[in-house]
């Protein structure tokens, strides 16, 4: 088996164990739209909390060094977790789905790399609170939306 074939075996599984996690976030938050869409925030909580699964997100991955097999995991999480994303954002009535989603990612990101490489212990909670404000802001008034931390 080539490095990168091997590589992109256990990103396989790591993905697995990442959306086995997201998904009992989603599911945890019930029928709650604003912690449906933070379900992802949580995922990255408990990876952080747990040091068994501290690399448990894909951020920080050398996408320039991997090899094709390991690229083509990497593009698949990444389509995949857009498309839940957005994909929660519709359900819960978000005028533009699309854009809250890739706003999240995009915090997620940045907080799961920030997280990674020790430059802000407090960067997880930072991410949960700006998150909930962007969540809160996009969110349709209506259902069971809680208020939103200060």
């Amino acid at each position: 088996m080539t490095g990168d074939r091997l590589f992109a075996a256990y990103l396989e599984g790591r993905e697995v164990r990442w959306h086995a996690l997201y998904e009992r976030e989603i599911a945890k938050a019930g029928n709650d739209r604003q912690a449906r869409l933070l379900a992802l925030f949580e995922t990255l909580r408990v990876c952080t909390d747990d040091p068994g699964l501290t690399d448990c997100t894909f951020a920080g991955i050398p996408t320039e060094t991997a090899g094709p097999f390991s690229r083509r995991i990497i593009l698949r999480h990444e389509i995949t977790l857009r498309s839940r994303m957005a994909g929660l954002a519709a359900e819960a009535g978000v005028p533009d789905p699309d854009v809250l989603a890739e706003n999240l990612l995009t915090l997620f990101r940045t907080a799961a790399l920030l997280h990674r490489t020790g430059a802000r212990p407090a960067v997880v909670a930072e991410a949960v609170s700006t998150a909930s404000r962007l969540v809160g802001t996009a969110l349709p008034a209506r259902g069971t939306l809680h208020p939103v931390p200060a």
